[in-house]
């Protein structure tokens, strides 16, 4: 249920219940699953997911933990996640962590995204842009309005919420 309130920090047009992360099949490449099989083997491929990323399992999520989970999503470098690089920073801010610590990782992220193709830096103006865009989200007040207007737009308000340790 993590990615949920992770994604519910920006407005977006839909909450994805896929993960970020592929299941790896036996040489390490990514599994697929077809739907007979997904019916067939799903506690198996439950128990196989869980071996293999036990942070989706956790029953007390830490921010540190949650951080480390996007740090590494980013550096295996799946794709441009300009959305990922945001969530991460408004999470941050979000868990009250020290201002001099979110610019430093603004800055790296700016120095990331500065290295790629123009064509992928295009809908956000490159990393000046990206900064320009994220600055404004960093309000307390537009955040928990932004969260739970989100929560009510996807009816997910009725969902258990098993809370966010921080780690200050």
């Amino acid at each position: 249920m993590f990615l949920f309130f992770i994604r519910m920090m920006t407005v977006f047009s839909a909450i994805s219940l896929s993960s970020p992360l592929y299941l790896k099949g036996k040489k390490g490449a990514n599994d697929s699953i077809s739907m007979l099989r997904h019916k067939s083997e799903f506690p198996q491929l439950v128990s196989e997911f869980e071996k293999q990323v036990p942070l989706a399992f956790v029953k007390e999520l830490h921010d540190l933990i949650l951080d480390q989970f996007y740090q590494h999503l980013i550096a295996i470098d799946i794709g441009y996640l300009i959305h990922v690089m945001t969530e991460i920073i408004l999470l941050l801010f979000w868990c009250h962590h020290d201002q001099a610590i979110i610019d430093q990782r603004i800055n790296k992220y700016k120095s990331i995204i500065q290295q790629w193709p123009d064509a992928a830096k295009l809908r956000f103006q490159g990393e000046q842009g990206w900064e320009k865009s994220i600055r404004p989200l960093m309000s307390m007040d537009r955040l928990q309005k932004t969260v739970q207007n989100e929560l009510l737009k996807f009816k997910l308000d009725q969902i258990e919420d098993s809370g966010l340790v921080f780690d200050l």
